[in-house]
């Protein structure tokens, strides 16, 4: 403290010595003003104290103000008409003693000085830490933004009945220091004046009424201030979306790895960041441009989304620019007028229905099969070591078999991976672009995973993507979005959340045209591969053009369950003029979500479309100029429980 700004209180000595000086037997009685009672002290900021006291001085009253450890008190103000000070220019962290003299006219009346025990400023942080009756909440959402080469923008989302922001700054490792207030409106600030090359903290506290009601502060650490020209960094654009998908372009600067930990991260209140929902992104080719697909299985409907594409360099994450986007109209449920088909020596337990229709205007003849599959009926899976007809497979499965519908996909074998009574078999793990001699995708291979259905020891169902290799399987809640034609993903650097499934019996085919209750096909073609071929946004499980393609409406054949834990089997008759002309893979999800259905997948169709029940074959089975099922490599169907 300066000592030309300071009081030196006369010693007690030197006032004994006055007054002997002065006393006689004609000295005068001098009254002194009654001593004022201090009443209190409030730290209200980080720099100031309040002291307030009771007194009925005639003239005013003069305080004063001694740290700690100084000999000597400050004498801040000459006269003070009201009963409380408020002290600045203290120091957080050290100690105070604080005291009042009630002033008379006289100077030899002026009462003794009151002093207060020692008080204590705390500091910033010290006092946010405190929990205080009327303590505002928080800020959150704190984000930053670099501008410059030293200069940088934290924002925040506002706090109700805050008076306004205090904002803070520091070096990592150093302690925070008040760098500014903002208005209760304004919810950013921007810090100047920072060492390019140098990491900070910073805060944000939301004040109150009173220094003690203002909020903790919420900090935001690692902010890094890069050199521009070298920072990495994500932009997106093209953001589209449909019933099935959100997509966007993502395009990567001084980014020198292909593949960082990087993809989108979203929620629905806004500045998503990392410890929010993320989906991870394919490896960043050398244009360091990236089309992402979001399937709808991560999103619900009617909600607004907001997104961000991240990168992390370095054990940091650079963030692109907030867009918010939401599916698209979602697809009626497709219902039908079902007859049911009593007639049957099978269960009460399943129930079988058959309906002639119109689908979207073309006649349309279907059946499905519904089961509860915990009881005295159970799904199995059977997978012949030759490819047989689905009578013949019935019939060697012996009276135990009730419902049969053929199986997965094949070409000299199953394709894929099934579950047979516990045991797994097969492989999944990728597919080629395309199976066309001479198309442009032919030689190109692409990781994959494909959907699975089935139930587990217990008669649950369940349906999931799944990868398969050397005898053991992963299992996920949404598909890799692979796109034709775009960046790939690869196993060995995708980072999505693996879930557990013991199957008993499940079978692979594809694609899932319904997951928990989304309709999840759409037919968009990319039109920056020109718009031809079958280069589709949600063919994720790069199936042939032959199954995933607008314009196939084959006979069909799916498995699904409902919300109640039902097995479905559905097939419909296609390719017949006049009499049933089928379904594309979204009217299929739709029917599937009609008959109740929470998931459902596509199995093999067409020629190898199939249902008997006991010795009855319920569709078209004219195959090669006579009445005969194709040869199947696997079936599926409702049994008696062993």
């Amino acid at each position: 403290m300066k000592t030309d700004s300071l009081f030196t209180l006369i010693s007690l000595t030197a006032i004994l010595l006055f007054s002997n000086a002065c006393s006689g037997s004609n000295a005068e009685t001098i009254k002194k003003e009654q001593a004022p009672n201090i009443t209190g002290i409030e730290q209200t900021s980080p720099s100031e104290a309040l002291l307030t006291w009771e007194g009925n001085a005639s003239e005013g009253y003069r305080v004063f103000v001694r740290e700690q450890n100084d000999g000597y008190y400050v004498d801040p103000s000459a006269s003070v008409s009201s009963k409380q000070y408020s002290f600045s220019g203290l120091s957080a962290g050290k100690s105070y003693y604080f005291g009042v003299q009630a002033l008379s006219k006289d100077s030899r009346q002026h009462s003794e000085i009151v002093y207060s025990s020692l008080y204590r400023m705390l500091s910033i942080t010290e006092m946010a830490a405190q929990d205080t009756p009327g303590k505002i909440a928080a800020p959150s959402g704190l984000a930053a933004r670099q501008e410059s080469n030293t200069s940088c923008v934290l924002s925040w989302n506002g706090v109700q009945g805050a008076s306004g922001y205090r904002v803070f700054a520091a070096e990592q490792g150093s302690g925070l220091k008040e760098a500014g207030t903002t208005s209760a409106g304004t919810l950013e600030y921007s810090f100047t004046k920072l060492a390019t090359g140098h990491t900070y903290i910073l805060g944000v506290q939301a004040l109150g009424n009173s220094f003690s009601t203002a909020s903790s502060i919420s900090t935001l650490g690692d902010v890094k201030i890069w050199d521009l020209d070298r920072k990495p960094g994500v932009t997106v654009s093209d953001v589209e979306s449909t019933h099935a998908y959100i997509r966007m372009t993502c395009t990567y600067s001084n980014i020198s790895s292909q593949t960082p930990v990087h993809g989108i991260c979203f929620n629905t209140t806004g500045n998503p960041t990392t410890d929010d929902a993320c989906a991870p992104g394919p490896n960043i080719p050398s244009s360091k441009k990236t089309l992402q697909v979001l399937p709808c299985t991560l999103f619900e409907y009617g909600r607004t989304y907001h997104l961000r594409a991240y990168v992390k360099v370095d054990d940091e994450i650079f963030y692109s620019d907030e867009v918010t986007a939401s599916l698209g109209e979602e697809p009626a449920p497709i219902r039908f007028d079902w007859t049911e088909m009593d007639d049957f020596d099978i269960p009460s337990g399943i129930k079988v229905y058959k309906t002639s229709t119109t689908l979207n205007g073309r006649p349309l003849n279907a059946w499905y099969a519904i089961a509860d599959c915990s009881k005295d009926i159970e799904l199995r899976v059977l997978s012949p070591s030759s490819a047989s007809q689905i009578d013949k497979q019935m019939a060697n499965a012996g009276e135990d078999c009730y419902v049969l519908i053929n199986g997965g996909f094949f070409y000299n074998g199953h394709i894929g991976a099934l579950v047979s009574d516990g045991k797994l078999s097969g492989e999944i793990y990728g597919s080629m672009g395309d199976i066309r001699s001479g198309a442009p995708e032919t030689d190109k291979w692409y990781e994959c995973n494909r959907s699975v259905v089935g139930v587990d020891e217990s008669g649950k169902p369940g349906a999931w993507w799944w990868r398969v290799r050397n005898g053991a399987a992963w299992y996920y809640t949404t598909p890799m979005p692979t796109v034709k034609g775009e960046a790939q993903y690869y196993w060995s650097s995708y980072t999505a959340e693996e879930k557990e499934w013991k199957p008993i019996n499940a079978i692979s085919a594809g694609p899932m045209v319904l997951y928990d209750g989304k309709v999840i096909v759409d037919y968009t073609i990319n039109a920056a591969q020109g718009g031809v071929g079958n280069f589709y946004y949600s063919n994720y499980e790069m199936l042939a053009y032959d199954i995933f393609d607008q314009d196939q409406r084959p006979d069909r054949t799916a498995i699904g369950y409902t919300d109640d834990g039902r097995v479905v089997l559905f097939i419909c008759d296609g390719r017949l003029p006049g009499e049933s002309l089928g379904a594309d893979l979204t009217e299929l999800g739709q029917i599937m979500k009609g008959l109740g259905c929470v998931s459902a997948m596509n199995l093999d169709g067409g020629g190898s479309t199939g249902m008997m029940v006991r010795n009855t074959h319920l569709n078209n089975w004219y195959q090669n100029g006579k009445m005969e099922y194709r040869a199947v490599y696997t079936t599926v169907g409702f049994f008696k429980k062993k």
